[in-house]
């Protein structure tokens, strides 16, 4: 499995991925916002990610505050790799919901496929700061930021971040493990 793709799975696995958003119901939402969203769920789930972004920009339309369906669009752009409307549309999520640290993780992420280091890190850092489990998989990509680019020292010392801060998550361990030693041959 690449690399990239490991690193993501442990995000989603540290942020609870792409289940049903707590505290989302139709009743908080204009009539019909809620059936978008879930249909756009569901065409996510099928990997059909062009269609998903109809459904969310529909429901969006109905509540322009709906700051799942903005996470959820940035999710489906990530996924078919534009990053830079994937950012667009996590950075619309925090203006809505500026304390979800899952839209900072992931705008972070963004950004990092973007080549922006000194944002990848600061959207990396404000997750960990609302939420500390965040920290284990925002060293790992910011680790990999660094090892990308040549610096196996400004890596290893994420990784080893990482490891240090002892997860409860054995993946996101072994996974960090594998990459220090990976920099460190």
């Amino acid at each position: 499995m690449p690399r990239s793709i490991t690193v993501f799975l442990i995000c989603l696995l540290l942020a609870g991925g792409l289940a049903a958003q707590p505290g989302d119901s139709a009743d908080k939402h204009p009539p019909g916002a809620f059936d978008h969203y879930k249909k756009g769920r569901a065409l996510v789930d099928q990997g059909n990610y062009q269609a998903a972004l109809a459904e969310y920009e529909a429901a969006i339309r109905l509540d322009p505050r709906y700051d799942f369906a903005y996470g959820s669009m940035g999710y489906a752009h990530f996924k078919l790799g534009d990053f830079a409307r994937a950012a667009q549309a996590y950075e619309a999520a925090i203006k809505i919901n500026p304390k979800d640290p899952f839209y900072w993780s992931e705008l972070g992420r963004c950004y990092k496929e973007l080549g922006d280091l000194s944002k990848c890190i600061s959207a990396l850092e404000m997750a960990f700061k609302l939420d500390p489990a965040y920290e284990p998989g925002a060293r790992l990509i910011i680790g990999k930021f660094y090892e990308e680019q040549g610096q196996k020292e400004a890596a290893a010392r994420q990784y080893q971040r990482c490891l240090d801060i002892n997860p409860s998550n054995p993946r996101l361990v072994e996974a960090a493990r594998v990459a220090l030693a990976r920099v460190q041959k």
